[in-house]
């Protein structure tokens, strides 16, 4: 065990930015803090989430849906989200393309 510690240590102390390692033991003791959740039984704040599909499977229609469920504290999916401040980056169209996928998004949701 003290072998592990001193590993652990010796991680911990290099400038990275990982998180810390943390034995079993400290887990259990002092577990940390569970962050708020964004999305109900699905994602927490400082978490991350992956859509994937095929092309033209919807996932831009999805994606937007749900920032605007996030601003709004809207149902996404069958799940409800908390309302939050949303940054939406599209790196895969032009705004002539996108903006209209927006707006027959915000018009769905009669936003």
């Amino acid at each position: 065990m003290e072998k592990i510690e001193k590993v652990i240590n010796r991680m911990n102390n290099r400038d990275n930015v990982l998180p810390p390692i943390m034995c079993s033991t400290e887990l259990f003791n002092d577990p940390p803090e569970i962050k708020p959740e964004l999305i109900q039984g699905v994602l927490r704040q400082g978490h991350k989430m992956m859509l994937n599909g095929s092309s033209k499977s919807g996932k831009s229609f999805c994606l937007i849906n749900l920032a605007f469920s996030l601003v709004y504290g809207l149902i996404w999916l069958e799940f409800q989200c908390i309302p939050s401040k949303v940054l939406y980056f599209n790196f895969e169209i032009y705004n002539s393309s996108f903006c209209p996928l927006f707006l027959e998004v915000a018009k769905a949701l009669k936003i």
